[in-house]
């Protein structure tokens, strides 16, 4: 159940990156355009890392749990990182990688409302 919620997260917030990549492109070129890619690909991993540690969690066992615990304390910083290298050694553009990352927020909301009304048709 947690699996499916993310991965249909992840896909959603797919077509919303590529979507907004080509806006971007046809907007504001090609620089933007790379941003919002490499914003969403972020994204798309956090949220991964996220489903992974929720799944890891939900299971039950105890090692595995240590080591999701250890993810999830060490992916902030981690993201941070990526978020740094991105923007200041590479050049990416700024603007485009924080409208890339925030293809996240729709994506959720599309995927937990769709988890809902399938949860509410199952019980019926």
């Amino acid at each position: 159940m947690i699996r499916r919620l993310f991965t249909e997260t992840a896909l959603v917030q797919g077509a919303l990156t590529a979507a907004a990549s080509v806006a971007g492109l046809a907007v504001a070129g090609i620089p933007a355009a790379v941003g919002l890619a490499m914003g969403g690909s972020l994204a798309i991993a956090d949220v991964s890392a996220l489903a992974f540690i929720a799944s890891t969690i939900s299971t039950g066992r105890v090692r595995s749990k240590v080591a999701a615990l250890t993810l999830l304390v060490a992916k902030m910083p981690l993201l941070a990182a990526a978020v740094y290298v991105l923007v200041v050694p590479l050049k990416v553009h700024a603007i485009g990688l924080l409208l890339g990352v925030s293809t996240m927020l729709p994506a959720v909301f599309y995927a937990a409302v769709r988890h809902k009304r399938l949860a509410a048709r199952e019980t019926t």
